[in-house]
């Protein structure tokens, strides 16, 4: 990833401010543990934050990702880099 590439942590971060409740819930959960806590399935992702699975997907696809796979490959590419 170059420079101006941001991370997804940088992402959320953005975006934080224009989340609902739930999407600042599940933000917060993916941040206490990145990038490793959104690389679970979708269903445990949704359960650690106490938000359902529709809410990752809007929230996932709110960041600019097609679906959380797409989301997930991204988690994986920065693991990759550092």
């Amino acid at each position: 990833m170059s420079n101006d590439v941001k991370t997804v942590s940088d992402i959320i971060t953005t975006r934080y401010d224009s989340m609902t409740r739930a999407e600042k819930q599940l933000a917060n959960s993916l941040l206490d543990n990145y990038p490793v806590s959104g690389l679970g399935s979708i269903t445990a992702v949704a359960e650690v934050a106490k938000v359902s699975t529709p809410t990752v997907v809007r929230m996932v696809q709110k960041l600019g990702f097609k679906g959380f796979t797409d989301f997930q490959v991204r988690l994986h590419l920065e693991l990759e880099e550092t």
